[in-house]
Parts: C-alpha cells; sequence; structure tokens
C-alpha cells in the first residue's frame, strides 16, 4: 500500500509547467502548435500561424507587439522529441495598457477535466500580477447566439460556462478580433471576456488602450479609422447610458453564469466610478 501510495505521487509529481518565453525550445512549440493548439482551433481564421507565435517567443518584439508567453504543461518536458505534451495556454501582455489576453487555452481530449487549464489560468494571473497586480486578463470566445454546438469543438455555452466558473465576466460590446495576416478574415463571431485581478482593474480608458494595442499588433496603423474599431468605442460610451448594455446581453450572461464585467470609468473630478455592474446568475 505504502508503495502503491509513492507510485501515485510519483506520477503526480511528474506533470509540470514551462514558459517557453523564458525556455525557448522549438521541438517543443512545434509539437504543442501541432498537438494542441492546432486540433483544439481548426478555424484558420481564429489562429495565428506557428511561425508568428514562434517568432514573438525567441525574439520579444518591441510594442505594440506583446510580449507572448507559452505556458506548456506535460512530462518529461527536458525531452523535447519523447515528452508527453498535455496542455497549453498562450497569454499576450501588452505593454501599454498593461492587459493581458489569453489567446489560445487548449488541453488534450485524454486529460480534460483533469485541472491542468484551471493551473494553466492560475500561472498566467500570476505571470500577469508580475507586471501589474491591478490589471485584468482578456480573453475571446465563441459567442453561443452566433456558434452552434455542432460547428465548435465543444458546445460555446459549455466554454462559457467553464470559463465563467473561472472567474470570467462578458464585456457587453460588438467585439470584432481583426484579421490576423492579410490572407485572413475578421472574426465577428467572439466575445470579449474579461477576468480582473482586482475590482478596479478594468477602467474604460484602459480597455480602450488595450484595443488600440492589439488592433496595431495586427497591423491596423490607425484604429480610429476603422469600421469595427469604432463601433467598439461606441458600445463602450453607450454603457453610461445603458449600463447592461444593449438588449440581450443580461440573458446571454444569465444563460451562461459568466456575468457581465465590471467596467469603470473616471469622472471629470479625477475619482473613478462604476460604468458596468457584474450581474452573475445565481
Amino acid at each position: 500500500m505504502q508503495a502503491d501510495n509513492i507510485d501515485r505521487s510519483d506520477r503526480k509529481r511528474a506533470v509540470e509547467t514551462i514558459d517557453l518565453l523564458h525556455a525557448y525550445n522549438q521541438k517543443l512549440f512545434e509539437r504543442a502548435y501541432a498537438e494542441i493548439l492546432l486540433p483544439a482551433f481548426p478555424e484558420e481564421n481564429e489562429r495565428e500561424s506557428q511561425q508568428s507565435i514562434a517568432e514573438r517567443l525567441a525574439c520579444k518584439p518591441p510594442s505594440p507587439q506583446p510580449l507572448t508567453h507559452a505556458f506548456l504543461s506535460g512530462r518529461d518536458l527536458s525531452k523535447p522529441e519523447q515528452a508527453e505534451l498535455l496542455a497549453l495556454l498562450i497569454l499576450e501582455v501588452y505593454r501599454r495598457s498593461g492587459l493581458g489576453l489569453i489567446t489560445y487555452l487548449a488541453t488534450k481530449p485524454s486529460h480534460q477535466k483533469s485541472g491542468l487549464g484551471k493551473n494553466l489560468m492560475e500561472r498566467a494571473r500570476t505571470c500577469l500580477k508580475h507586471y501589474d497586480e491591478n490589471s485584468c486578463l482578456m480573453a475571446e470566445a465563441h459567442n453561443p447566439q452566433m456558434v452552434q454546438a455542432r460547428e465548435d469543438i465543444l458546445d460555446p455555452n459549455k466554454r462559457l460556462r467553464i470559463f465563467g466558473g473561472l472567474g470570467a465576466t462578458i464585456v457587453p460590446i460588438r467585439y470584432v478580433q481583426p484579421s490576423l495576416s492579410m490572407r485572413q478574415k475578421p472574426s465577428r463571431n467572439l466575445l470579449l471576456l474579461a477576468f480582473p485581478l482586482s475590482s478596479t482593474s478594468l477602467t474604460e480608458g484602459r480597455l480602450i488602450l488595450f484595443l488600440e494595442e492589439f488592433y496595431q499588433a495586427l497591423g491596423v496603423e490607425d484604429p480610429t479609422k476603422n469600421l469595427d474599431f469604432r463601433q467598439m468605442l461606441k458600445d463602450l460610451q453607450s454603457l453610461t447610458r445603458e449600463p447592461t448594455g444593449p438588449a440581450g446581453w443580461q440573458a446571454l450572461a444569465n444563460s451562461c453564469g459568466c456575468g457581465l464585467a465590471r467596467i469603470v470609468r473616471k469622472t471629470e473630478n479625477g475619482s473613478i466610478e462604476s460604468g458596468l455592474n457584474s450581474h452573475g446568475a445565481q
């Protein structure tokens, strides 16, 4: 019995997580992209090329390009050819706004519901706190009102409930992810999610700055001339009149248990007030 406990403990300790930004290995990343990221993100317009991510990991480009962390969980990661790769989270940190964007989070089907995704989320939170303790993690997810369960690897409603359990809130704007490359199209079926690190993590100005950086990083030189960007700004401004956003957003939040993001804005006298309160399903 004692030996059996030791064996189980050894197996548990064998799962490790590394950040490829600080320990970049080309072979490991190539395998992680092919074995984990590619099967989980089959839609081409929502997936960056392996080369573009690898270049940011290896070279750490200047702003507006983000600092890119790639947290990889698996066994025997010191042996790139033999390693068993289990889960991957890619986090982009935008330096002007100080916000982080989780661009990809995936676990191999054989190890889903094992806690690996939750552990990687905690690694991302801890990482972002090193940059700014009062920051906010952002993420994207399919809008279940636009993407049916049969069209996705995972039912969009189920994915949102999982994210909701991890603390996600929905930012009620008509979010559009710009084209990831010249040959790809913008993605208009996504929601923008927020995982605040504190009660005042997400100010209106900070969110606008993040969206501006994000668009610039993807090749939109002047976001203020981009129609999708301008629409998102209008939606943010309208929250002062309709704190829960346009009709339908509250129902969507309630149905998936995510709640709506709490966006704060600075008043003319410099104080901070609530622009959008959280209304999670009970």
